[in-house]
């Protein structure tokens, strides 16, 4: 998760995601960018063709603390104000942006991170454009990663009638600089597909706008079965989409759905944005779906790592649940683990990601989750479950995960 180094909390502007360090200002920590983070990984010893850069269309807004001085690194009175569609204070999405922008915002690009900054007043917003996705891109391919992420659909401008670039401006821009490089994919890791650009045409994907009892606007997927108009060429460019959430029930140690929508509980008239979102393969056979858990809190992480058996108990029940749901993968999130449990989670990523020695009485989640997938793939004759974690970018979470590449 190459995001997040700046926010609210930040007493300057700044950039969540920049993909370069500021040499220029010796304010900001020369830590806080994709590419020292993606380049301390890899002199750490981690594999590069495990790494997946995370990439986000969210911007981070402040409140400047005096209008005529609005560049980067401009002190700032607090976060930016709540706005739609988000509903947070400091954050806000790419169309938002876009909206401002139209609104009469001044924008600029600095060439020095890579990123672009918007001025409304005295409300300063930093984030990413299809430039700076192309930039991040060809930063991946350089490094041999195995590929980049994007954080989230719903933030790009799917409508298409924000930016004037037509629908997801963004990750149509990650698609294409994947396309630019496909005479070069021999020489990294970044897997490109050759597939011809298809036409885009505007389509409805079931995200509609709606708007809660606080008056916060925002969008939503409405009805299940409009998930089955996602018929862009993110079906084409993708390998891999994850649903974000599934909740973890720490007394039975099991996954259970999130929202109302997403599963009717039945396994016979199976309905709900699970399944949903699983037929996407249909039209797209090389398709991986995963399920994400965890998020921003960690709720309930914390009683399933609580003993070998409580992992044990959840690792099984996991794959069930995924098998049932017709998912690839589990996509574990936990941001970020309390010191107490530091050292599990470096064994976690030590096993899961990275090829390492660990003793076998040190039981880890990871290490149940691995094992528990591969006796369940021998029982089914299935492929294994997939297993992929978010990580940290800071030196902190690095330096204290022993990696070895295999």
């Amino acid at each position: 998760m190459a995001y997040d180094f700046h926010g609210p909390w930040s007493q300057v502007t700044s950039f969540s995601s920049p993909l370069y360090s500021r040499g220029s200002n010796t304010r900001f920590n020369q830590q806080y960018s994709q590419q020292w983070a993606i380049d301390r990984w890899i002199s750490g010893g981690a594999p590069r063709n495990k790494l997946v850069l995370g990439l986000t269309g969210i911007a981070t807004t402040f409140t400047l603390a005096n209008i005529t001085d609005a560049g980067v690194g401009a002190a700032v009175a607090g976060p930016g104000k709540t706005g739609p569609y988000l509903g947070h204070e400091g954050h806000a999405t790419y169309y938002r942006v876009c909206e401002l922008i139209r609104n009469g915002a001044v924008y600029r690009f600095d060439e020095e991170q890579k990123m672009s900054y918007a001025v409304l007043e005295d409300q300063w917003a930093g984030y990413p454009t299809p430039k700076s996705m192309k930039e991040k891109v060809r930063f991946a391919h350089s490094r041999g990663l195995a590929g980049t992420m994007f954080w989230s659909l719903e933030v790009d401008d799917f409508k298409g009638t924000y930016c004037n670039a037509g629908q997801f401006p963004l990750l149509t821009a990650v698609y294409d600089t994947i396309q630019e490089m496909a005479p070069y994919a021999a020489s990294g890791q970044l897997t490109v597909r050759t597939t011809e650009r298809p036409q885009i045409t505007t389509v409805d994907i079931g995200l509609q706008h709606k708007t809660n009892k606080n008056g916060i606007h925002f969008y939503d997927m409405v009805d299940s079965a409009q998930i089955s108009s996602l018929n862009f060429l993110l079906l084409i460019s993708c390998i891999h989409l994850i649903y974000a959430f599934a909740n973890m029930d720490v007394v039975d140690l099991k996954l259970v759905k999130s929202e109302i929508g997403d599963d009717n509980g039945s396994l016979i008239n199976k309905q709900g944005r699970y399944f949903e979102f699983n037929k996407l393969k249909i039209r797209n056979s090389e398709l991986v779906t995963l399920l994400s858990i965890g998020g921003a809190n960690g709720k309930g992480w914390f009683q399933v790592v609580a003993s070998e058996t409580s992992m044990q108990t959840f690792a099984k029940n996991v794959a069930i649940f995924l098998r049932d749901r017709d998912f690839d993968g589990i996509d574990l999130d936990w941001e970020y683990p309390l010191e107490l449990y530091r050292n599990k989670f470096t064994q976690l990523l030590q096993y899961s990601v990275f090829t390492i020695a660990i003793d076998s009485a040190c039981a880890t989640s990871l290490q149940v989750f691995r094992r528990q997938f591969e006796i369940e793939a021998m029982q089914t004759s299935k492929p294994r479950l997939l297993i992929s974690i978010a990580v940290g970018v800071s030196e902190d979470t690095i330096s204290n995960t022993d990696l070895n590449s295999d």
